[in-house]
C-alpha cells in the first residue's frame, strides 16, 4: 500500500508537470500570436501613405517677437522675407511655413455654414480644423492637388477670401463634383453685413496630419496673406542631410529677431516616428515575453522528457532486450513531448483569436483574426495540424510485416512493470533457442510479440542477477543521459 501510494503520487506530479508544460506551449502561441499581430500592424503603418513629403525636411518652431511685429501686417513682411532668404541657402530647394503641420488632440477648429445649403443642425456641425499656410506650403511637401490651385501670392488681405480644403470635406459635401468656385463661412449662420463668404480656390490631398494610425479630418487652409499668425512652423525642403541646414536658417532668423524663439527642432519623418513610438514599445515588450515564453516551454519540455528518459531507463532496457530497435524507442519519446507540445499548440491557437479581439483597438490594417488562418492558409493549418496528429500514431512500432501496432509493454508510465515476469523472458529465450512459443502465448493477450531477427541472446538467470545488462549493438544513450530528452525538446 505504501508503495501504490508512492506511485501514485509519483503519477499525479508526473501530470502535473505535463499540464504545466501544455500551459506553457499555449501562453508561448498566446504571446508569439499577439507579437505577430503588432509587428504587423506596425509593418502596415510604416508603409502606409502620408500624402506629403517626408524625407529630408527640417522643421522648426518660430515665435516673432511682440516689440517688432506687433501687428498682421508686419508679421506677414516677417515671414515673407525670412522664406526668401531660407530659399536661397545652399542645399534647400523650397522652403514654407504653416501654423501647424501635425495636429495636436485639441487643434484650432470651428464649425461652418456651406452657401448652398442651410445652417446645420445642431445635431449635424461638424468642425472643420482651421491652419494659415503660406504661398509655396503644399509645393515644398509635395501635397497631391485634386481641384483648382494652391494657395499663392495673389491671396493677400485685399484679394477675395480664399481658402484650400482636403479631398475628405469635398467628398462629404460634394461628391463627385468640382467644389472649385463653392462658398462657405465658419459660424452658424450666414455671413453678416460686416462679412464675406470663403471661396474655395483648391482641393488637396488627404494629409495624415494625426498620427498614421488615424485618418484625415475636414481640413481648411487659409492664405497666410489674409490670415496673418505670430506662432509659425518653418518648413525647409532640402536635399542635403536635413540638421545641416538648421544652423544657416537660425543665422536668418536672428538677422531679422534676434529676439524670436527657435524651438522643436525636427524633421518630418522624426515627428512621424515619434507618433509610432507607444505602438513599437508594444510590440517590442510582447516580442520579448513570447520569445521568453518560448524558451520557458522549451525548457519545460525538455526538463520533463529528461525526468522521463530517468524514470524510464528499465522499461527501455527491457524493451530493447524483448526486441525493441532504438528508432522505435526514440520515436516513444518523441511522441510524448510532441503531444504535449501539440496540446499547448491548439489551445494557444484558439487563446490567439481571443488575443485578436482584446489587441482590435491597438491594430491598424491587420484583422484581429490575422490573414493567416483565412482561405487556403486556415486549409494548411488545419493540413499541418493533422500531418502532426498522423505523425504521432504513425510513430507508435510496428510489426516488421507493416501490420497493425504492436501491444505495448507497459507504455504508460503508469503501468506496473512487474508484470514483466519470467513468462515474458522465456518467450525471447525460446525464440533465441529456435523453440515454439505457442503454449506461452495461449490466453495471454498481453504478452508482446517480440521482432523474429536475431538479436544476441542470454539465459533469464544471466537477466536477472548480472548488474551489467549485455550490450546492444545499437547503444541508444551513447550521446548521454538526456540526449533523448534533449531531441524532443528541439523537435517540439
Amino acid at each position: 500500500m505504501e508503495a501504490g501510494r508512492g506511485t501514485a503520487g509519483t503519477h499525479g506530479a508526473a501530470r502535473t508537470r505535463g499540464a504545466l508544460v501544455v500551459v506553457q506551449c499555449a501562453l508561448a502561441i498566446l504571446l508569439l500570436a499577439g507579437a505577430g499581430l503588432l509587428l504587423r500592424s506596425l509593418g502596415a503603418l510604416r508603409g502606409m501613405e502620408t500624402g506629403y513629403r517626408t524625407a529630408n525636411v527640417p522643421t522648426m518652431r518660430v515665435n516673432a517677437s511682440y516689440t517688432r511685429y506687433p501687428q498682421g501686417p508686419q508679421l506677414r513682411q516677417f515671414y515673407d522675407q525670412l522664406l526668401e532668404r531660407v530659399r536661397v541657402l545652399p542645399g534647400v530647394t523650397n522652403a514654407a511655413a504653416t501654423t501647424n503641420l501635425f495636429l495636436s488632440n485639441t487643434p484650432s477648429s470651428g464649425t461652418f455654414t456651406l452657401e448652398d445649403r442651410p445652417p446645420f443642425p445642431p445635431s449635424e456641425q461638424i468642425e472643420a480644423t482651421i491652419d494659415t499656410a503660406s504661398p509655396g506650403f503644399f509645393e515644398a511637401i509635395q501635397v497631391r492637388l485634386v481641384h483648382g490651385r494652391f494657395l499663392d501670392a495673389h491671396d493677400w488681405e485685399n484679394a477675395p477670401r480664399a481658402a484650400v480644403i482636403n479631398e475628405t470635406f469635398a467628398n462629404r459635401y460634394w461628391p463627385n463634383q468640382d467644389p472649385v468656385g463653392k462658398h462657405f463661412v465658419f459660424g452658424n449662420s450666414k455671413p453678416g453685413p460686416n462679412e464675406s463668404w470663403i471661396t474655395i480656390v483648391g482641393v488637396i490631398g488627404d494629409m495624415r496630419r494625426r498620427g498614421l494610425h488615424q485618418g484625415p479630418r475636414l481640413e481648411v487652409f487659409f492664405p497666410s496673406g489674409q490670415n496673418a499668425a505670430r506662432n509659425m512652423q518653418l518648413l525647409i525642403a532640402g536635399s542635403g542631410p536635413p540638421f545641416a541646414l538648421v544652423p544657416a536658417v537660425r543665422a536668418e532668423i536672428r538677422a531679422l529677431d534676434q529676439s524670436a524663439p527657435v524651438t522643436e527642432i525636427s524633421t518630418v519623418e522624426a515627428e512621424i516616428g515619434e507618433s509610432l513610438t507607444v505602438r513599437r514599445f508594444q510590440a517590442l515588450l510582447l516580442s520579448l515575453f513570447s520569445v521568453l515564453a518560448v524558451l520557458l516551454a522549451a525548457v519545460g519540455i525538455f526538463g520533463l522528457m529528461a525526468q522521463l528518459v530517468v524514470r524510464r531507463t528499465p522499461e527501455i532496457g527491457v524493451r530493447m532486450a524483448l526486441g525493441a530497435t532504438p528508432q522505435e524507442v526514440l520515436k516513444m519519446v518523441l511522441r510524448q513531448g510532441v503531444l504535449l507540445a501539440a496540446v499547448g499548440a491548439a489551445a494557444g491557437l484558439c487563446g490567439a483569436f481571443v488575443v485578436g479581439r482584446v489587441l482590435k483597438s491597438l491594430l491598424f490594417g491587420v484583422s484581429g483574426r490575422s490573414h493567416q488562418l483565412r482561405g487556403r492558409n486556415r486549409r494548411n493549418d488545419s493540413r499541418g495540424i493533422a500531418g502532426l496528429w498522423a505523425a504521432c500514431v504513425a510513430s507508435r512500432p510496428r510489426g516488421p510485416n507493416g501490420g497493425a501496432a504492436q501491444r505495448r509493454i507497459a507504455s504508460d508510465s503508469s503501468k506496473d512493470y512487474s508484470r514483466l515476469t519470467a513468462e515474458r523472458r522465456l518467450i525471447r529465450f525460446r525464440r533465441a533457442e529456435g523453440r515454439s512459443v505457442a503454449p506461452w502465448r495461449q490466453g495471454r493477450s498481453d504478452l508482446v510479440e517480440c521482432r523474429s531477427r536475431e538479436r544476441p541472446s542470454f539465459t533469464i538467470g544471466d537477466y536477472a542477477s548480472s548488474e551489467k545488462r549485455p550490450a546492444s549493438k545499437e547503444p541508444i544513450f551513447s550521446t548521454g543521459k538526456h540526449g533523448l530528452a534533449f531531441l524532443s525538446a528541439v523537435v517540439c
